[in-house]
């Protein structure tokens, strides 16, 4: 089965940096090494001064443009990083009924482990997550009893690495 590969680098301060991508085969049910290659050069290629500065995004998509994986990679450690800008991550909410909300969330900047939280008992369909610049992502809660919309919005909180070692 065909897919592609999308890598992108993004800077904590500066937003996208590079990225590029590139097509494998991979047989169903099993895996296999899809990229080999000097980190460093491509780090200082895509304008990464060091390892710290940037965190790699990689989106698997098949045929039809569908993100069938996601992954990400930090080439350094995250608490080597120097600078990060708030992320100012924002939220919009959809009831949709059925003890479900629908998350649309937004960042300004890179905001990695974004995780979200809520007073009301249930599950998120993802958390702790990688949100990127300018990007929505959407995120399902799923209720274990019945709350309002109006419940759910006063204890709901987002919180990302930048919380918690950059903010002041």
């Amino acid at each position: 089965m065909t897919h592609i590969a999308r890598v992108t680098l993004w800077s904590w301060t500066q937003g996208k940096k590079g990225s590029f991508n590139f097509a494998f085969n991979v047989p169903e049910l099993a895996s296999k090494n899809l990229w080999e290659g000097n980190l460093a050069k491509t780090l200082t290629m895509n304008g990464c001064n060091s390892s710290a500065d940037c965190v790699m995004a990689l989106e698997v998509v098949d045929t039809q443009d569908k993100i069938v994986s996601t992954n990400t990679f930090f080439p350094g450690s995250p608490k080597d990083v120097k600078e990060m800008l708030n992320p100012n991550i924002r939220a919009t909410f959809t009831d949709l009924g059925r003890s479900r909300v629908r998350i649309t969330l937004r960042a300004d900047a890179v905001a990695a482990y974004v995780w979200l939280d809520s007073s009301v008992d249930g599950r998120f369909d993802d958390n702790a997550f990688l949100l990127t610049p300018g990007a929505d992502r959407q995120i399902i809660f799923e209720g274990w009893q019945d709350f309002s919309l109006k419940d759910f919005k006063r204890d709901f909180t987002t919180r990302s690495f930048y919380d918690i070692y950059y903010a002041k």
